[in-house]
Formats: structure tokens, sequence, C-alpha cells
């Protein structure tokens, strides 16, 4: 897939259409809210 975003979300495009990761949870945190996450990842 492509790393994108929609909106204010992380989103992940397929060929099947996009998958929009409105929570996230990265390896050993806690979850939390797909924008928060959006606006701390450099590298997405």
């Amino acid at each position: 897939g492509v790393f994108t975003s929609y909106e204010t979300l992380p989103a992940i495009g397929t060929s099947a259409g996009i998958l929009v990761l409105d929570q996230v949870q990265p390896a050993g945190k806690r979850p939390m809210p797909g924008d928060t996450f959006l606006r701390g990842a450099k590298d997405w």
C-alpha cells in the first residue's frame, strides 16, 4: 500500500480503496487518535 493522509487522518491506499486510520497504536505505546499520530509523525 501507499502511505498517505485523508483530511487530518493517516491513511493507506490499497488496490481496493483507502483505509483511513482513526486510531493508531505505535509499538510499545498506548493507542492514540490518528490525527494526533499524524501531527507527530516525521516520515508519514
